[in-house]
């Protein structure tokens, strides 16, 4: 016999969590407004990080922590940086600075509705060029669901 069988029962949270880098070191010739595919998963718990299209799509509303790191490598000679940016569905939230040989990382708490895309895109330069391998990652985790986040991104 439970001794709490009168209680009601909690909803089990998701659980979320995911690493993911770039199987590439070199990764020349980005186009203007390329979403980036870390396409190496660490860890995805969850399932909700896709390495074939380079998207996290939130499982649940809440606030998700994302934390993303990415090396520099060739910029262009006129112009010696780089940006990235850290889109939730079609809305720019964050962006990257990234200079030759140098890497950038940006940590973002945000509200997700069940269901946002997360992505990161080269800027609007062509031909750009980013380190990969152990260089860049993308990873996040669901830091708590919540009902209430009615807040609506892009």
């Amino acid at each position: 016999m439970c001794l709490f069988s009168n209680r009601p029962r909690r909803a089990i949270a998701k659980r979320v969590a995911f690493i993911a880098r770039l199987a590439q070191h070199d990764i020349p010739h980005l186009i203007s407004g390329q979403v980036i595919v870390f396409d190496v998963i660490e860890t995805n718990v969850g399932n909700a990080y896709n390495k074939a299209t380079g998207a996290f799509i939130a499982a649940s509303s809440g606030i998700y922590v994302l934390h993303v790191t990415v090396g520099g490598w060739r910029a262009l000679a006129s112009d010696p940086h780089n940006c990235i940016v850290v889109f939730v569905n079609s809305q720019a939230q964050e962006s990257l600075i990234l200079s030759s040989s140098e890497q950038s990382s940006q940590m973002i708490v945000v509200v997700l509705n069940a269901g946002d895309v997360v992505t990161l895109r080269n800027h609007v330069r062509t031909d750009d060029s980013i380190l990969g391998g152990l260089w860049s990652k993308f990873s996040g985790f669901l830091l708590y669901e919540s009902d209430a986040c009615k807040v609506t991104v892009g």
